[in-house]
């Protein structure tokens, strides 16, 4: 049963510092990064019975040249010494151990010759992050340096969106005015030609003015400041002969081209019979009367019409 137990441990332990390690390509030798190097005597001695390495080679574990994770492989040596004051790290080009000074760190650097297979009893040289030695004391400074840096970046990003939100925004709102204003058009053309079509029926058509005309105009303006009331008098009467302009004639053709376009979608009914009756036979005064909408106004332009092409004179009445 005790042996069961320590295979399956061996089995585990095995298993788990495969998932921390990850090979690396680039060196002469194998290497295998890590989360953390072994802390203790009874570690160093289980993960280098795993790694087994060969004759004139030993188990190493030190930081990567750039400081920002932890390698573990066997060192092409019998015994790496060190000396006090110094922490060791990879170089990736060359496969070599190079030295850092850890004298201004802020505490835990080496005061005495050791050598490599202790280093667990050294923990700072191989505490990295960010770069840097955490233990050193340019450390904090850097990290500052880079979480200020990355604050900055992320408050550009925010105002960057924020602006690109708000000009999209101003966009969407003037491509709607315009795309309503647009669609607005069309109905203000018909509506300015229609009113241009009534006041030229009242008033007669607009004649442009001559040069000749431009001087009176002039003095009309004049008379308009100096004495308002009688330049309003004097319209109003001007008014009222344009108006007259527009003949009895040609309201009475007007009216009659508007019957003939209705004449189109006229139906007889038994009340156009009845009122062509009393008219044609008994030749009497007919008042067509009814509820609103029925047809009266119909009626007498169908019979008006058809005693026009008779021959007949045909004389519109207005109030």
């Amino acid at each position: 049963m005790g042996l069961h137990n320590k295979v399956l441990v061996f089995v585990l332990g095995t298993f788990l510092l495969l998932y921390e390690c990850r090979k690396l390509e680039s060196n002469r030798f194998p290497v295998y990064t890590t989360e953390s190097c072994p802390r203790n005597e009874t570690e160093w001695d289980k993960t280098s019975s795993f790694f087994n390495c060969a004759t004139n080679t030993i188990f190493s574990c030190f930081p990567n040249e750039d400081l920002t994770m932890l390698l573990q492989f066997c060192y092409p040596s019998k015994n790496i010494p060190i000396e006090k004051g110094i922490c060791l790290y990879l170089k990736k080009d060359q496969s070599g151990l190079d030295v850092y000074n850890c004298t201004h760190f802020k505490y835990g650097c080496p005061t005495k010759f050791y050598s490599g297979s202790i280093i667990y009893k050294y923990p700072n040289c191989t505490s990295v992050g960010n770069g840097c030695f955490l233990a050193d004391s340019s450390c904090e400074k850097r990290s500052s340096a880079r979480t200020t840096h990355r604050g900055q970046s992320d408050w550009v990003f925010v105002v960057a969106l924020l602006v690109s939100i708000v000009t999209l925004c101003v966009l969407g709102v003037c491509f709607y005015k315009l795309r309503k204003r647009e669609r607005g058009t069309p109905n203000r053309v018909i509506k300015r030609n229609l009113e241009k079509s009534v006041q030229e029926k009242l008033l007669g058509p607009k004649v442009h003015k001559t040069k000749d005309e431009v001087k009176p105009q002039e003095e009309e303006d004049m008379m308009e400041m100096d004495n308002p009331a009688q330049f309003q008098e004097d319209w109003l009467l001007k008014q009222e002969e344009e108006k007259t302009q527009y003949t009895e004639g040609q309201l009475k053709e007007d009216t009659l081209n508007h019957w003939r376009k209705d004449e189109a979608f006229f139906v007889v009914t038994n009340a156009t019979k009845e009122v062509l009756k009393q008219i044609i036979n008994e030749k009497r005064f007919v008042v067509v009367t009814g509820h609103s909408g029925c047809g009266k106004s119909a009626i007498i332009q169908h019979i008006a019409l058809k005693y026009l092409k008779e021959g007949w004179d045909i004389k519109p009445l207005w109030d």
